[in-house]
């Protein structure tokens, strides 16, 4: 009959209004997931940025203290140079004191000769 078919119908009517809520159930929820994921796709994109930063940060600290070491080379080098330089001229002011207390002493020897004679 056709009161039987429609009750039919409305059977099959309220299965489907079910799947459909499913349906859209899950589709809520594939939708909640998708924007989480989009929001910590931007949470790891900020992060990731803000390393960049830091690194290029550290990238010209470390190239700062690269030329720092090269200066401070190039002023060791001069200052070892400096103290060789020194050093020479410290041995030579010496052999210059021994010669002239040498030449003092023969001095002093000559006039106390001289002095007896």
């Amino acid at each position: 009959s056709n009161e039987e078919k429609l009750q039919f119908s409305n059977d099959e009517l309220k299965l489907a209004r079910g799947a459909v809520l499913q349906v859209q159930t899950q589709l809520d929820t594939n939708e909640e997931i998708r924007r989480n994921i989009e929001n910590e796709l931007g949470s790891k994109k900020e992060e990731i940025e803000t390393l960049m930063s830091e690194n290029s940060s550290h990238l010209s600290a470390i190239e700062d203290l690269r030329s720092k070491l090269t200066d401070f080379q190039s002023w060791a080098e001069t200052a070892q140079q400096r103290i060789a330089d020194l050093e020479s001229d410290k041995d030579v002011a010496e052999q210059l004191a021994e010669t002239q207390r040498e030449e003092k002493e023969k001095i002093e020897t000559v006039y106390q000769e001289s002095e007896k004679s």
